[in-house]
């Protein structure tokens, strides 16, 4: 075992699994498979049992996890002492196309991150075979990041099977089919996101006359893994259902997913009254189709957010809202 990224001494500031997780983006369960399996990271234990990382074993772990969605495998990495995971990670910027911004690999390359994987789920669903497609989703989420999951297979993965239904290479029974499996793979990975203890609340839905619920799905898994509690409450939730989740007391904000504009007569009055029924304490995030993206930023009391990526990063800025044990 490499004893370098073993926590430090007594008096080195000790951090949650929570806080582990929502400052590097690595899922609470993903991380228990990296230590368990591989011994990639050594966190103390508090007197309860409880993991504590420190500073150093932070670093650690976005060192693994910007390598790993670089291409390496977690189990060609994990033995490596800190110092070479930095010298790695060097040469892994140096490779990249030099850029004026200091843009994580993992974010450049998350479009192509999955580019063999995802011609393999597409002929899992062309076979109908749910079985291969099912185990594969569950291959792919063990090894990424939590986001390299979310923007670099799963969004890429519905694109395509939107453009294979309107090519004709796919009929609605295989979109049905492969829709309810990536379904059941969401739901398994937000649950197994999920952290104990008091977390603040976040409401995923998509409002009245919106039936497309995977914007609102992924929407609760990234919550998920920026250490909040999503609420998934499922499509086409009317304003004053919303509004009767967002009354409860950890609920601090609610995101909406529209991917249809024109299935509302009026979208703008409808999120108005989202807003109106709503506690003014609780902040309201709107992603999906541009014309909605538009119609959000027209709206008091909106936020608007153009990518999951994003609104990781809003609820992770959030971190004063975290109640984090000591």
């Amino acid at each position: 075992m490499i004893s370098d990224h073993r926590s430090g001494s007594a008096t080195e500031p000790l951090f949650p699994v929570r806080v582990a997780v929502s400052r590097t983006g690595v899922a609470a369960h993903l991380l228990r498979a990296w230590e368990r399996r591989y011994g990639a990271v050594e966190p103390d234990r508090s007197r309860g049992g409880q993991r504590r990382y420190s500073e150093r074993e932070i670093e650690r772990i976005r060192l693994l996890r910007d390598l790993v969605a670089a291409g390496h495998s977690i189990g060609s990495i994990a033995h490596r002492s800190t110092d070479e995971l930095r010298e790695l990670m060097a040469a892994e910027r140096e490779l990249a196309s030099p850029s004026p911004v200091d843009t994580p690999v993992r974010e450049r390359r998350a479009d192509t991150l999955f580019h063999e994987e995802l011609g393999t789920a597409m002929s899992a669903v062309e076979d109908r075979d749910t079985a291969s497609l099912r185990a594969l989703l569950g291959r792919v989420a063990l090894s990424a990041t939590s986001f390299g999951f979310v923007q670099g297979f799963i969004v890429p993965l519905l694109r395509e099977l939107g453009s294979a239904w309107k090519r004709g290479s796919i009929g609605v029974a295989e979109e049905h089919l492969a829709s309810a499996v990536i379904r059941e793979v969401l739901g398994v990975q937000i649950q197994a996101a999920e952290l104990p203890g008091a977390v603040p609340g976040v409401v995923c839905t998509t409002p009245s006359g919106q039936l497309h619920e995977f914007g609102a799905l992924l929407a609760a898994l990234t919550a998920a893994h920026a250490g909040w509690r999503p609420i998934y409450a499922g499509p086409d939730l009317p304003s004053v259902e919303i509004a009767r989740l967002a009354e409860s007391p950890d609920v601090r904000a609610v995101a909406l997913s529209v991917l249809h504009p024109s299935a509302s007569s009026s979208l703008e009055d409808l999120l108005a009254e989202v807003r109106r029924a709503t506690p003014a304490s609780v902040k309201l995030y709107l992603g999906g189709h541009p014309a909605a993206v538009r119609t959000g930023t027209a709206t008091p009391g909106f936020s608007v957010l153009e990518s999951y990526e994003e609104f990781r990063d809003v609820l992770a800025e959030s971190a004063s809202l975290l109640r984090v044990d000591t």
